[in-house]
């Protein structure tokens, strides 16, 4: 069976029209507040398979955008019967994110949420499964320190990361420094087509 029998053929049609509207703009160099940004294909059906491997019933997601991810990691909820609480302070982002689940038949899997990351974790259930960020480290580092607490043992995030050197940058190598040393979690550099982290919580 291919990670594509979990999507339906108007899901399919919906992550093929981001996906080139995202190719798209990334050729012409168009990289403004409100442009989609989504992840990679390859990244995107990773999710799936992850949530699917840890039956994931609360799912986190910093950095809605447009919904690809979104859309992505709902479908795997689908097959869980689990929840995504996705997060973006742009409403504009939100707004086209909602029409898309919508379309996708996936907006009663979602809640969908415009604010900053330290309000969005302050409304997040305990027991969270699965997190991604796609956020930015700066923006999203601040929430951790409430997040932390409400992972449960087990519980993986998956950092969307950058180039080759992005985790020794002066922006975020602190972070990564910080839960390296964390005992609660095992933390791990996967280098994909960008270099990602990975980390899960081994300690209670």
């Amino acid at each position: 069976m291919k990670i594509s029998t979990i999507f339906t053929p108007a899901q399919r049609e919906i992550l093929a029209n981001l996906h080139a509207r995202d190719s798209e703009e990334r050729c012409k160099g168009i990289r403004e507040a409100i442009s989609l940004k989504a992840l990679r294909p390859a990244v995107a059906r990773l999710l799936c398979v992850l949530v699917l491997q840890n039956g994931a019933n609360i799912i986190v997601e910093f950095g809605t955008s447009h919904g690809y991810s979104t859309i992505h990691l709902a479908a795997a909820a689908e097959r869980t019967d689990g929840h995504v609480y996705s997060v973006d302070e742009i409403p504009e982002k939100i707004a086209l994110a909602t029409e898309n689940l919508g379309a996708a038949g996936l907006l009663h899997r979602v809640t969908l949420v415009t604010c900053d990351g330290a309000e969005f974790v302050n409304s997040l259930p305990d027991g969270i499964d699965f997190v991604l960020v796609d956020y930015g480290i700066p923006a999203f580092a601040p929430a951790f320190a409430g997040l932390r607490e409400k992972i449960a043992p087990g519980g993986l995030i998956f950092i969307d990361g950058g180039p080759d050197g992005h985790w020794e940058s002066d922006a975020v190598r602190g972070f990564k420094t910080s839960l390296e040393k964390d005992p609660a979690f095992l933390v791990s550099i996967l280098p994909m087509q960008k270099v990602h982290l990975v980390a899960v919580r081994v300690v209670t």
